[in-house]
């Protein structure tokens, strides 16, 4: 062989190869003169955690490869770490397939293929100028000089680079050196059908389970799911994928359906020490993984720890072992279900007198003495003699012990006191409730009673229980249960140890172009799955599934787990629209069809206290009751929106006599979710609402089913506040109900919302002539009071009145009331920020009398002295006398003629009508058909409104000429004409 040749080839290899090998300081003299058939594909070094022998050591090894087009017999070639005896280890009589790679370790061990199948050189490498040479017959095939190497990084044939040497940083022993070959080599890796597996974990116990030493320690539960004992010696756990065996677990025999808890402290105990071993190392929640590998490096769980909550665990399902879920109620050393957990209670009895013996984080049941349906615990005195509870504390947070202390309050033997968690902060021990300072909200997942001295006496989990039921200690004060029937101060019975999960769809709720064959399936096998299609909660009493669900027209399908021994499981609802048009955002409403058409409280129908006559004053839809729904939202392309539990009202005014009514949606606590997290308008940045509105356009419903949402449109572009819309249509039960407009709904939450404000409780929000709907209207009085009693023509007045109300805000609201036309003036809302600095603001709503009579003297009318509206109700004090002000009545002049040019143009209103009539030009004909009326009354309403869009210009120009006494002169000034 030609020593300059392979020189020159080695150094070229090097150029190849220097930038990835410059960090590790690599050397490589490569000769590639050699014949297709067995070569070196890969080798390493200092194996530390990549792949172990037979004997569970990470020897270094070194990879072959027939690259050759037949099998070759290995017999033939030999290894070496030495170029000076380079036939120092023969390979064996072994047949290699072609494209066949087998792996041999470096090791010393001197092992054939006979010694457990596993091929072992007689000699081991080093990083310290080693080489690597594979000879046939005593001629050097290849010669790679190393020196210095970091820990299991590899070197190999770069498929992707024409096979040129490169640093692997993914190792792949019997594998192609590519990206799938890794995949399949660290698949190769695990261990399939373990009988010994990680059960359950905890990275964050901060009081769930105290170790020997009475420390939250953080723990990993193991178990035998066989039907023979296991040697558990050697078998390694760590939280370093490059050290499998961190901590070797000691000889443990682990009997057959058994559980082992080890405690993650640090604390490194392999001697059993009051029943419990320590890893050396902790658990990190918030990024690590957790290995549970064998002896030999075989890896039988990963478990990723990635944001796991405090006391919040992660297990294996009991109904399907492969499924991992998360456990508000762990169970260290039990099978992860409701009896395990009552049984890991049992376990943790302590002579405490005291407990928590109930619970309703989504109270329905029970009102305090204002007649509010707070949130309660109750507690009970389980011994025989008093306790009384000064100093005692109450929280939900474990950081912040003292949150709410007891006053002196004696709970008497088997006795339960009821305190509500309002947030009113009533401690005085002879009221009739107990108050604590402090509301439960999302994410309190638990409560905690403490003693005097700050040692945790109960814990109560609140997480998981249902909107409708309670939680808490069994009949005789012992275990966990759920309970649909709460009992505050009283006995608990008839508990649940377990809730039954949530159905599961085959197919998702949305729009299909044929019938769909639904399948419904349950985690649990014993679970009985039953179904409605009227939208009624499914009973015990409901259809149950015995077969797909053929489903061929638009339906809603909610449906629930039963199980014997449990609470019945949370209900799914999806509809499922069935050659329907999806041209509009689509909105379906599910609720039993009770609460809608029940003559006694059903809120869509007159009832049986209705006044004969429009608009039947008396009726169900006029008295202010709440029923539960489903509401789902889908939008325009049939992409799913949201999806949730919530409350409905009848909404409006007179428009609730009419056949399509207006509703009103809440999203609240006790229906699971307190808003709806999506960003339903996409003009507006909000993706939080705790209500919206479902309106048919009031008045306007059975005419352009546009004339609100064209004038709030319109003042929105004038910066004033105005809810959003969304045109959509909507289903109640599967049936089509017709156009509506999704809108916001205008209370502290709406301007909380909108302006960035974060206490939607610190807002004045004022009605008609200043009657609170949020706060107080005391700031408001006392500006009217002095515009009242002030001359408004001085400066000095004029610029305090300025400091307490937005005035441009006010001219543009006042203009835009006066160009709509806009009869129907009680409509009037405004808000400020209770700050110091905070100044009224108006918002523009409800504008369904605009837009109608195109002569109205609007200027005339909205500056009456005697007022507006029905008996002049309506005060038109304020705009008259800013207008005594000659700086206000200039800038109100000049932004009104500006508007006229701009925000009114008539081309420009009448692109708006026809953006929004073109929306729904295709949906009216089934909008006419379920509720009358005809397309050329429709379309004759929309060109009433273009024709309106170009003459009220004419009529505002002549009543501002004639009211304000202005010339034509004057008129072009203000920039009126143009």
């Amino acid at each position: 062989m030609n020593d300059r040749r392979i020189a020159l080839t080695a150094l070229f290899s090097l150029f190849l190869i220097l930038i990835l090998a410059l960090l590790l300081e690599n050397s490589i003299k490569i000769n590639t003169n050699f014949p297709a058939g067995i070569t070196i594909n890969e080798f390493m070094i200092s194996n530390k955690s990549t792949v172990t022998d037979e004997d569970g050591d990470y020897s270094d090894w070194i990879e072959l490869f027939n690259s050759g087009p037949s099998p070759v017999n290995l017999k033939e070639f030999e290894l070496s770490d030495n170029s000076q005896d380079p036939g120092k280890w023969k390979l064996p009589d072994y047949i290699l397939n072609s494209g066949q790679y087998i792996v041999i370790f470096a090791s010393g061990k001197d092992k054939q293929p006979a010694d457990n199948g596993f091929f072992h050189t007689s000699f081991k490498l080093s990083s310290d100028d080693d080489a690597v040479l594979l000879s046939r017959n005593g001629n050097v095939i290849e010669e790679i000089k190393i020196s210095k190497c970091d820990p299991d990084v590899s070197y190999g044939r770069d498929i992707k680079n024409n096979g040129q040497w490169s640093i692997l940083k993914n190792p792949t022993p019997g594998y192609p050196n590519t990206d799938s070959g890794y995949d399949d080599f660290l698949s190769s890796r695990k261990l399939k059908d373990s009988l010994v597996i990680i059960n359950e974990v905890m990275p964050s116990n901060r009081t769930t389970l105290r170790d020997e030493d009475w420390d939250y320690s953080d723990w990993i539960e193991i178990y035998n799911l066989g039907d023979r004992q296991i040697d558990l010696s050697g078998y390694g756990l760590s939280d370093d994928a490059s050290d499998l065996h961190k901590w070797k677990f000691p000889k443990i025999i682990l009997e057959p359906k058994n559980y082992l808890v080890i405690f993650a402290s640090g604390k490194d105990k392999k001697e059993k020490s009051s029943n419990y071993y320590h890893t050396n190392f902790r658990l990190n929640p918030s990024s690590e993984k957790l290995i549970f590998s064998t002896p030999q490096g075989k890896i039988i769980d990963v478990i990723n720890l990635s944001g796991l909550s405090p006391d919040i665990s992660y297990g294996r399902d009991t109904e399907n072992i492969n499924r991992w879920i998360y456990f508000k109620r762990p169970t260290p050393g039990y099978e992860n279900n409701g009896n395990g957990y009552n049984a890991f209670l049992g376990s943790m009895e302590t002579d405490s007198s005291l407990i928590i013996s109930e619970a309703a984080p989504y109270n329905q049941f029970l009102k305090d003495e204002d007649g509010e349906y707070s949130d309660w615990i109750e507690i009970h005195n389980k011994k025989d003699v008093p306790i009384n509870l000064s100093e005692y504390r109450l929280t939900d947070n474990i950081n912040y012990p003292e949150k709410w202390i007891f006053p002196s309050k004696t709970i008497n033997p088997d006795q339960s006191l009821v305190v509500f968690l309002s947030g009113k902060n009533k401690n005085n021990a002879s009221s009739k409730f107990l108050h604590t300072n402090f509301k439960l909200d999302r994410n309190s997942e638990a409560i905690f009673l403490m003693d005097k001295s700050g040692r945790l006496v109960d814990k109560l989990v609140l997480e998981g229980t249902p909107v409708y039921a309670s939680c808490g200690k069994g009949p005789n004060y012992e275990g966990y249960y759920f309970f649909n029937n709460p009992t505050p101060g009283g006995k608990n019975v008839n508990g649940y140890e377990d809730i039954a999960d949530a159905p599961v769809f085959s197919n998702p709720g949305g729009f299909y172009n044929d019938k769909v064959s639904l399948k419904l399936s349950s985690n649990l096998s014993r679970a009985i799955i039953r179904y409605t299609t009227d939208g009624s909660i499914p009973d015990i009493n409901s259809t149950a599934y015995l077969a797909p669900i053929s489903i061929t027209k638009t339906t809603v399908i909610r449906a629930r787990c039963f199980v014997n021994g449990f609470l019945p499981g949370p209900i799914v609802t999806n509809t499922f629209f069935i050659n329907s048009d999806r041209n509009l955002t689509t909105v379906s409403i599910s609720t039993d069809p009770s609460n809608l058409w029940d003559e006694d409280d059903g809120i869509y129908v007159k009832g049986k206290g209705a006044s004969p006559n429009f608009p039947y004053l008396g009726a169900n839809f006029w008295k202010d009751i709440e029923k539960p729904i489903h509401i789902e939202l889908y939008e325009p392309d049939g992409s799913a929106g949201f999806s949730i539990d919530a409350g409905i009202k009848i909404y409006g005014s007179y428009s609730r006599a009419m056949d399509q009514k207006s509703f009103a949606v809440y999203a609240r606590e006790k229906y699971g979710k307190d808003f709806i997290d999506y960003q339903i308008f996409k003009d507006k940045p909000i993706n939080k609402f705790k209500s919206i509105v479902l309106r048919t356009s009031g008045q306007d419903a059975n005419l352009s089913k546009i004339r609100d949402i064209l004038m709030t449109g319109l003042a929105g572009d004038m910066g004033l506040d105005v809810q959003a819309y969304r045109q959509a249509v909507l289903y109640i039960n599967g049936e089509y109900w017709g156009i509506y407009n999704i809108r916001e709904k205008i209370n502290e939450d709406f301007i909380a919302s909108n302006h960035n404000i974060s206490n939607p409780n610190n807002i004045d929000l004022l009605v008609a002539n200043g009657k609170p709907l949020s706060g107080d209207a005391n700031h408001y009085k006392a500006l009217l009071d002095f515009v009242s009693n002030n001359d408004m023509a001085q400066k000095r007045n004029y610029e305090y009145v300025k400091t307490q109300m937005d005035v441009e805000n006010y001219m543009d609201y006042i203009i835009a009331e006066m160009y709509f036309a806009n009869t129907d003036t009680g409509n009037i809302k405004f808000w400020r920020e209770k700050i110091p600095d905070g100044k009224w603001r108006w918002i523009v709503y409800d504008t369904d009398w605009g837009f109608f009579n195109v002569k109205h003297n609007s200027i005339a009318f909205n500056l009456d002295p005697e007022g507006t509206g029905v008996n002049k109700y309506f005060s038109t004090l304020l705009i008259r006398k800013l207008l005594e002000n000659p700086e206000f009545k200039k800038v109100f002049l000049q932004r009104f003629g500006r508007h006229m040019n701009t925000t009114f143009k008539p081309k420009r209103v009448i692109a708006k009508i026809d953006e929004l009539s073109k929306n729904i030009e295709d949906e009216m004909p089934k909008q006419i058909k379920r509720w009358g009326s005809s397309m050329v009354r429709w379309r004759s309403q929309i060109n009433f409104l273009k024709s309106f869009a170009k003459e009220r210009p004419s009529y505002i120009y002549k009543y501002v000429q004639e009211y304000f006494h202005l010339s034509e002169q004057d008129m072009a000034g203000l920039g009126f004409y143009k």
